[in-house]
């Protein structure tokens, strides 16, 4: 972790920066994954994957919340100004989220899985790269992201009627 930290994200321009603060902004991502979405699948007739898809978001958000709190390790470089739980560095949020709708998003734009996946990658590595993140910091929030978000789908797919819109 330190080592990625201190010698290879050592190196940044000014084209990177921002391209990385845009791909890990909270406003974007929001937009793409959920708000946008959420509007596809519902003029697309993919409505039965709405549900699923914010459940994600609400029980990967819930999750490293909990997790952040119990770990409490500080950010690469420091995180004093931030406020409550995004002090903290383990897991991370952002990546957690983004993973957990990814098995959504797949089974429901198909052919748009490259898209989706080169994604969420990214902004696990805008994490990395604005040192927000040490890299295990991302790998967790993956990890645990991607399990919720399978979670969460074959629990709606298995359990829960289907929702007529």
């Amino acid at each position: 972790d330190k080592y990625v930290a201190e010698n290879i994200v050592k190196y940044h321009s000014p084209g990177l920066d921002l391209f990385f603060k845009v791909i890990s902004s909270f406003y974007f991502l929001a937009f793409v994954l959920f708000i946008l979405t959420t509007y596809l699948m519902y003029v697309q007739k993919k409505r039965d994957g709405i549900l699923p898809l914010w459940l994600t978001y609400l029980a990967a958000t819930i999750a490293v919340a909990v997790i952040k709190l119990l770990v409490a390790r500080e950010r690469p470089i420091g995180g004093e100004d931030l406020i409550w739980v995004d002090r903290f560095s383990f897991p991370s949020m952002h990546a957690a989220v983004c993973f957990a709708v990814l098995p959504i998003l797949d089974v429901k734009f198909p052919k748009m899985k490259i898209f989706w996946i080169s994604l969420v990658v990214l902004v696990g590595i805008s994490r990395i790269y604005l040192q927000m993140h040490f890299l295990s910091d991302v790998i967790a929030g993956a990890v645990i992201g991607y399990v919720v978000g399978i979670t969460v789908f074959y629990f709606h797919q298995k359990y829960y009627y289907r929702v007529k819109w």
